[in-house]
């Protein structure tokens, strides 16, 4: 289960949430299917088990962010730094992931 108020701001946009981003972001299960969250600074969530589906992250940090079991089909992250981020079990069909950052991140 993730920390709600974390969700609710980032729902609330990519510059309220980089102007008051949590510490350790907790979005565990979260749906943010097809949301623009481009540019967003998202570094070490736990995204665990959250939908990404059609959302569009390019140029997001997703610096060591979990994303196991996360579905980002057709999502785009063009320019997206996912370095070192976990991406076991997770759905990349249709992904864009053209330019991204992809250093050392565990498929």
């Amino acid at each position: 289960m993730s920390n709600r108020q974390h969700a609710e701001l980032l729902r609330s946009g990519v510059e309220a949430w980089n102007s008051n981003r949590p510490e350790w972001p907790d979005l565990k299960g979260e749906d943010f299917s097809g949301l623009d969250l481009a540019g967003a600074q998202l570094d070490g969530a736990v995204m665990t088990d959250a939908s990404l589906a059609n959302a569009r992250l390019d140029g997001a940090s997703l610096r060591g962010v979990f994303l196991s079991g996360t579905d980002l089909s057709r999502a785009s992250l063009r320019g997206a730094n996912l370095y070192y981020a976990r991406l076991v079990r997770s759905t990349l069909c249709g992904a864009m992931l053209d330019d991204a950052s992809l250093v050392g991140v565990t498929l």
